[in-house]
């Protein structure tokens, strides 16, 4: 898991979604971001990930500098508030080989789709 930590200080209005500047955060190459909804803000919680500059591939080491929060509450996000978590889940090159090459040639295969 990988803290979301506020790098500025904005006031926020329930129901009224902004971007907040957080603490950089290291995606590594391979792996898929999920944001923790056990783990929020007073006022509100992190609804995704945003990114800056050229898009990068799955496989390549990615940057998150700013978040989406959704406020659920009037008050002030303050610098070095926590904002939530993430769950970065890292995949294996083995698996993903199997499962997107043989797994799903074998289902196609064994199933008849359009009859």
């Amino acid at each position: 898991m990988q803290a979301l930590v506020a790098d500025e200080e904005v006031k926020v209005e329930s129901d009224r979604t902004v971007v907040v500047a957080v603490q950089e955060v290291i995606i590594p190459p391979r792996s898929i971001v999920v944001p923790s909804f056990d783990i929020k803000h007073a006022l509100g919680y992190v609804v995704g990930a945003l990114g800056t500059g050229t898009p990068t591939t799955y496989d390549e080491r990615r940057e998150v500098r700013q978040v989406i929060f959704h406020p659920i509450a009037n008050g002030t996000i303050q610098r070095s508030d926590l904002l939530g978590m993430f769950n970065i889940l890292y995949s294996r090159e083995e698996f993903e080989h199997d499962l997107m090459g043989e797994e799903v040639a074998r289902l196609f295969e064994e199933r008849d789709w359009f009859g």
